[in-house]
């Protein structure tokens, strides 16, 4: 066997610590929304607000925030970052390809037509789902809940959810996953939620009443193929 024995310092030598650096003499940049400093952080949150519609169209990859909103109807047609909607009361939420999560929490009586790579919701109450998700629905502390397969169409759809990285064919809107299942249920059984295969695009009415709606070309036949709740 051998035996690597690492070389000694000589007397008195010694390794000298690095000498601290020096506070920048520079002043920080301001922070901005992303990493592009032209973009306006108002332009992606919408926050207490009562019977609002909102239509975007921009393609900017970046997380849009709703909070406390009221009989509010959001439209947004493009690809998104992450999507974060808290405190809504009968509003309706209409999303394009959103690249990560979607979270939902404490809404009631509202409709969310949503495509994202997961979902999670939490004490959402009486609320409908139209969905495209790559991984199973979360559902916690909720009920009145149903969940129907995303039709939603509009001029490049397509595109936008290859930029997303959502496979059209890999949707598991209908494999819901409930933390905290009805009595007497299991995950996958509770009733706490229901399958809604009516369809229809009802929720896009004040949409197409909204200014641009016209270049957006809204209805122009579902992009995600509809597939049949288990």
């Amino acid at each position: 066997f051998f035996f690597f024995t690492p070389p000694r310092k000589a007397m008195g030598q010694c390794e000298s610590k690095p000498p601290p650096k020096k506070a920048s003499s520079v002043p920080r940049p301001p922070p901005t929304f992303g990493r592009d400093p032209s973009l306006d952080p108002s332009d992606y949150i919408l926050r207490s607000c009562s019977g609002l519609t909102v239509l975007k169209t921009d393609n900017q990859k970046q997380q849009y925030v709703v909070e406390g909103a009221s009989g509010c109807s959001v439209y947004l047609f493009c690809v998104l970052a992450a999507l974060t909607v808290d405190e809504c009361d009968g509003c309706v939420v209409v999303s394009g390809p959103v690249e990560s999560s979607a979270f939902v929490r404490d809404a009631r009586d509202s409709t969310f037509v949503l495509a994202c790579q997961q979902l999670r919701t939490r004490d959402c109450v009486n609320c409908r789902f139209v969905v495209y998700s790559m991984t199973e629905p979360i559902i916690e502390s909720s009920r009145g809940l149903s969940f129907g397969c995303y039709d939603l169409g509009y001029e490049g759809l397509g595109r936008d959810m290859e930029g997303a990285a959502l496979s059209v064919w890999n949707n598991k809107w209908y494999d819901v996953y409930d933390f905290t299942p009805s009595p007497g249920t299991e995950s996958k059984t509770s009733r706490n939620w229901s399958v809604d295969e009516g369809g229809g695009e009802d929720y896009l009415e004040k949409a197409r009443a909204a200014d641009g709606a016209d270049a957006i070309g809204l209805g122009g036949g579902r992009v995600v193929p509809r597939t049949r709740g288990k």
